[in-house]
């Protein structure tokens, strides 16, 4: 079993190995260019990672990790209401994904498509479950049609909010982005929302910290 420490310093290099990917992609880097990049030795890199297969996996299945704490996190808040939570979902979810574009996914889809399955098979066991149990929630609460299928709903949504994410669509809107996605999942909930839940809604707010609800 690996100790503290090494674990400690495998986060790190996933951790750097992201921003890199981000920045630069993966496809077109080798081992020897992300070790440079992310300032370890080549030996320290393949001692914990052997294969670039390996890294980039272990990258993005790290991402998962810190986006379904993050979450978790939003889901803890003491009193927090349920159109707080639904909108902080979306706040998480778009602060994770943002940076995947516009390098690494258009990278994903291209040049290194062996890292898309193991990011549908992480969506599927991280964020789909998640979402569907909100959908739920809301249903049961009477804030969300009772006529939709919650993992369906769940999984349009996600992929809505995936395309959201790219900075080419909300630096397309004549709006700041984090305003411009505010709207944006206002517009998509609208055909998800009943009566009742569009009205408490309507009085949830974006700021610095996240979703707020008016007093």
């Amino acid at each position: 079993m690996p100790s503290s420490r090494e674990e400690r310093k495998r986060d790190e290099i996933l951790d750097r190995a992201l921003v890199l990917f981000f920045e630069r992609g993966i496809s077109s880097l080798s081992m020897e260019a992300i070790a440079a990049g992310i300032g370890v030795s080549k030996a320290t890199l393949y001692k914990y990672f052997p294969k670039k297969e390996l890294l980039g996996i272990s990258a993005v299945e790290r991402r998962f990790e810190m986006l379904n704490e993050r979450m978790d996190e939003v889901e803890a808040r003491p009193g927090i209401s349920y159109p707080a939570r639904f909108f902080g979902f979306f706040a998480v979810l778009n602060s994770f994904i943002g940076p995947l574009f516009p390098v690494l996914m258009r990278d994903i889809t291209t040049d290194a498509r062996w890292l898309w399955p193991r990011i549908q098979s992480l969506r599927a066991e991280k964020v789909f479950p998640r979402l569907t149990r909100l959908v739920q929630d809301g249903r049961g609460l009477g804030y969300v049609r009772d006529d939709l299928d919650a993992s369906v709903a769940a999984t349009l949504l996600v992929a809505i909010v995936e395309r959201v994410g790219q900075p080419d669509f909300l630096l397309g809107l004549p709006l700041p982005p984090g305003q411009a996605l505010q709207v944006v999942i206002r517009v998509i909930l609208g055909g998800v929302l009943s009566d009742e839940g569009r009205r408490l809604f309507g009085a949830v707010q974006f700021g610095p910290q996240g979703p707020t609800e008016e007093t």
